[in-house]
C-alpha cells in the first residue's frame, strides 16, 4: 500500500502571525499534485523515511490558522444522506472514540484515513528538494509559486 501527499499553497501570514491569531484573512493558491516521492516526504517530515535522509523536521501538524479551502479539504462533513466528502454522525463518533479522528466544531470530524500534517517555508521546502535530490518540473513550479507569494507556505499531510 502506497502513501500520498495532499499538498496545498497558501499564503499572506507567516508562521508567527498564524501561530498567534494576529493574521485572520489566509489566501489559498492552489493544491498542487507532487507525485509520489519518499525522499522527499522523507525531507519534509520525516515521513516513510528509511534512514537515509534528514528531516527538516518532525510533523508539525496544522498552522493554527489556515484558508477555508484547506480547512474543508481536511476534514469530512456530517450528513444524514450518503454523499461523498460526508459520513454519518454515528460513523464520526466512532472514528473519535477510536482515536482515528477529532471533532472541528459540531458538523465535522478530520479525516482518519490523512496523518503527519505539516507545512514548510519556501525556504524549508528548498532544503527539502536538495536533501531529497528532487529537481522535478513540479517540485520547481511549487518552490517558485511559494517564493512568489507573501508568506507562501505548502500544507501538507498523507493518506496510506
Amino acid at each position: 500500500m502506497g502513501c500520498d501527499i495532499h499538498a496545498y499553497i497558501e499564503f499572506g501570514a507567516s508562521p508567527v502571525e498564524r501561530e498567534l491569531g494576529t493574521q485572520t484573512r489566509i489566501g489559498f493558491f492552489a493544491e498542487v499534485h507532487m507525485g509520489r516521492n519518499y525522499q522527499l516526504f522523507a525531507a519534509l517530515s520525516d515521513t516513510r523515511n528509511d534512514g537515509e535522509v534528514e528531516a527538516i523536521a518532525p510533523p508539525r501538524g496544522l498552522p493554527a490558522t489556515v484558508s477555508a479551502v484547506l480547512h474543508d479539504a481536511n476534514t469530512v462533513l456530517l450528513s444524514d444522506r450518503d454523499e461523498a466528502g460526508c459520513t454519518t454522525r454515528a460513523q464520526a463518533q466512532q472514528w473519535v472514540a477510536n482515536g482515528s479522528s477529532q471533532w472541528v466544531g459540531s458538523s465535522r470530524v478530520t479525516n482518519p484515513d490523512w496523518h503527519s500534517h505539516s507545512w514548510v517555508t519556501a525556504d524549508e521546502f528548498e532544503e527539502a528538494m536538495r536533501r531529497a535530490n528532487e529537481a522535478s518540473p513540479s517540485a520547481c513550479a511549487v518552490l517558485a509559486a511559494l517564493r512568489a507569494l507573501p508568506h507562501g507556505l505548502l500544507v501538507f499531510w498523507y493518506d496510506n
